[in-house]
């Protein structure tokens, strides 16, 4: 956190030397944005979060958050969402209504590797 920067900030707006609670509406909202502006890129903005019930995932986010990369990308997202605590209704609106049949298949398929057409056997290395 570059907390000169904070500080300026914080003096700017008039609120530095106040208790909280002695803070308007107004000035608790501009002191939460000058703490978010004053956050490194490094810091807690590289996190996927939740903002109101949509999923944020910064562009500078590692990658094991970026559920685009990689060849499978359902399963990165439903890592992230179980991370995160995601609803059932959540995981819905993100991995389509049949996320339990798909993920159900997924731990079959990974505990009995057969090809689901004709029932052969199936090297793990292609699975």
């Amino acid at each position: 956190m570059n907390l000169p920067a904070l500080a300026t900030r914080l003096q700017e707006l008039g609120i530095m030397g106040k208790a909280f609670c002695d803070l308007s509406r107004d000035e608790a909202v501009a002191m939460v944005q000058a703490c978010w502006d004053a956050l490194e890129p490094t810091d807690a903005r590289r996190i996927p979060y939740w903002r109101g019930n949509e999923l944020m995932i910064p562009f500078d986010a590692p990658t094991a958050f970026k559920s685009w990369l990689g060849p499978d990308g359902w399963l990165r997202m439903f890592h992230i969402l179980e991370a995160m605590g995601a609803s059932d209704a959540d995981r819905a609106r993100y991995l389509g209504p049949d996320w339990r049949e798909r993920m159900a298949k997924r731990s079959q398929f990974t505990q009995n590797p057969c090809c689901p057409v004709c029932g052969g056997a199936i090297k793990k290395e292609a699975a």
